[in-house]
């Protein structure tokens, strides 16, 4: 777990790039990034939400922002500006988020990468990259052990239906993020941890403080190793 000078600098330089959505400040007032993801209707008609649910985090932070003069709320509370943002379809997905701050990481040259861009790995770019392509084994490696894990590295839950990515792991914990709406308390891009018993243990067998909406436990709910979920690293990282 101990890191380099140069891990250490993509890492502080990955916390502010993703603060751009966990912490979106929009007229004086920070809130997290709403939860939208495209739909499909029983008559496979897509529902699409602005930029599809991908966006930058500066396009959809101004977007919200138009949308709030438009009716008038110029600070209203979160609740609202998610109901808000809903109601107009403007948000980012959990494959979305983790797309954009891989991106990052790739812009970066974390661990030598030598990608231009992560389009170059995922054809199609980030509205064709759900959370299961991202976590395939044609592109990521699982990773077994607590001790292995590193910035970067996925989080595979609901059998790859969701995603969420790490950004630190600490001596006592891993600080991951992700974007949610129905199975969290938390809802839109926020951060998480998850506390370490055994760095020689996989990750199911940590805890996971965060809750489920349901108020049971998010990881003992969500991460079902028997179903393909877990830890994984894209190939271009490893």
């Amino acid at each position: 777990m101990k890191k380099d000078l140069k891990t250490i600098l993509i890492t502080k330089q990955i916390y502010a790039f993703v603060k751009q959505y966990t912490q979106m400040e929009i007229n004086g007032k920070k809130v997290h990034c709403p939860y939208w993801m495209n739909k499909i209707t029983a008559e496979r008609k897509i529902i699409r939400g602005f930029q599809d649910g991908k966006g930058k985090a500066e396009d959809i932070k101004n977007e919200i922002a138009k949308l709030l003069v438009q009716t008038n709320k110029v600070t209203p509370p979160q609740l609202l500006i998610r109901k808000l943002s809903k109601s107009k379809r403007i948000g980012i997905d959990c494959s979305g988020f983790v797309y954009r701050v891989l991106e990052e990481l790739v812009r970066l040259k974390y661990q030598g990468t030598n990608l231009n861009s992560l389009e170059d790995l995922f054809t199609g770019g980030v509205t064709r990259t759900n959370a299961d392509r991202l976590t395939s084994y044609e592109f990521s490696v699982p990773i077994k052990k607590v001790a292995q894990i590193r910035l970067g590295d996925m989080i595979r839950l609901q059998k790859g239906r969701h995603i969420a990515l790490i950004l630190e792991v600490k001596k006592k914990e891993i600080i991951y993020c992700h974007a949610s709406q129905q199975s969290t308390k938390i809802k839109g891009a926020h951060l998480s941890k998850i506390i370490i018993k055994n760095v020689n243990d996989s990750i199911d067998k940590q805890v996971w403080p965060e809750k489920a909406s349901s108020g049971d436990n998010y990881g003992q709910k969500y991460l079902n190793t028997k179903e393909g979920d877990g830890i994984f690293r894209l190939k271009i990282f490893t």
